[in-house]
């Protein structure tokens, strides 16, 4: 889902409009202890491995920084 929102953003950036929710930081999305194998962390490294998956994770984390958290 978060690729194809990216993918979408690239595409049409004028028409397509992203905001940071609560799953959209390191905290949550890394944290393995409460969401386990769903885990946005767990999944990059399942489907990249442990060294790139961390990669991938830090590389959307840092997209998901630049995101306003509200709109109006």
């Amino acid at each position: 889902h978060t690729s194809y929102a990216v993918a979408l953003k690239m595409i049409a950036p004028h028409k397509i409009f992203l905001i940071r929710g609560n799953h959209e930081v390191r905290d949550v999305n890394g944290d393995f202890q409460v969401y386990g194998k769903t885990s946005f962390l767990y999944q990059c490294q399942a489907l990249f491995g442990q060294t790139r998956g961390k990669r991938v994770w830090d590389a959307f984390n840092l997209c998901f920084d630049q995101l306003p958290i509200a709109a109006v």
